[in-house]
């Protein structure tokens, strides 16, 4: 008698038939959602430097219906220091735009699984209107009558 080797066609035909009982008990147990959330941080939006801002991400949904967390931060804002976001884990935070400038917002949803998505949110801070001393909408103009300098 003579010794022989395994053949490699005997132990693939083995491995297969292992990995296929294998999927199927195994179906059912094991479930990976592929859709990811949708994250919405709103609107860009103008104010006055100065008034609150109230950012809205309401519109995030994530397509199996779970509820999502929420992590706003901003990435990008005027004067070197980054306002407070209150509620910076809500739907719905808000800040105080204290200087003039352009504050950018992130809005990440993560959606329990650990698939997140992403967007951002303009804010602008414009000047305050200082009236009759030369602010915005003011043209150094005087009317007679008005007490200036043409007047009467």
């Amino acid at each position: 008698m003579t010794w022989r080797p395994p053949t490699r066609i005997g132990t693939l035909a083995a491995l297969a038939v292992a990995l296929a009982v294998c999927a199927w008990a195994c179906s059912g147990l094991i479930t990976q959602d592929s859709t990811a959330p949708v994250a919405s941080a709103g609107a860009d939006q103008s104010v006055k430097a100065g008034d609150s801002v109230a950012l809205n991400g309401s519109g995030s949904s994530d397509p199996s219906g779970v509820g999502l967390a929420y992590a706003w931060a901003f990435v990008q804002f005027p004067g070197g220091v980054a306002p407070a976001l209150n509620d910076a884990a809500g739907q719905r935070p808000t800040f105080t735009a204290a200087a003039e400038g352009l504050y950018v917002v992130r809005l990440t949803v993560e959606n329990g699984a650990g698939t997140t998505a992403r967007d951002f949110t303009a804010v602008y801070a414009l000047p305050r209107e200082i009236e009759g001393d030369g602010g915005i909408g003011d043209t150094g103009r005087r009317d007679a009558g008005d007490g200036g300098p043409d007047a009467g």
